[in-house]
């Protein structure tokens, strides 16, 4: 797939929902990687939702995958794109829960074994995307 967009898949209550609001992250990472953020709340459409996340994956370069909150559709979203062979980015805030719990440690079994990024605040996420988006899929022209 040639494609300067990346999907991210992530839970609408989420710390990371509210960051991507401002459009700092999203902008940043454009201008370091060429690639743009694609989230489905952006995007207008009067179909059924599973079926436009379903063609934004097949339209993406990579996906980016938030396990910090357990969203279930955002694993769904993941074992998708590791079907179709697109890179999965999985990212987790690097933090304690409420239940004393770090969130690494409440992500499913199944994506613990593949490298998280774990991050603390925004600019230290940027970073770090920045830096893997660029290492796996280089910079888009």
């Amino acid at each position: 797939v040639y494609s300067k967009q990346i999907f991210i898949a992530l839970g609408f209550k989420s710390e990371l929902k509210a960051m991507l609001e401002n459009g700092k992250i999203a902008e940043s990472i454009k201008d370091q990687t060429g690639y743009e953020i694609k989230t489905m709340d952006k995007k207008e459409h009067v179909n059924k939702i599973c079926d436009e996340i379903i063609a934004e994956i097949n339209n993406s370069k990579a996906i980016i995958v938030d396990v910090t909150d357990g969203n279930q559709g955002a694993y769904y979203e993941a074992g998708y794109a590791h079907g179709m062979g697109i890179p999965v980015i999985f990212i987790c805030k690097d933090g304690e829960s409420d239940n004393g719990k770090t969130y690494i440690e409440q992500a499913h079994f199944d994506t613990r074994q593949y490298r998280h990024i774990l991050w603390k605040e925004e600019l230290d996420l940027v970073k770090q995307l920045s830096g893997t988006i660029v290492a796996v899929l280089r910079k888009a022209k």
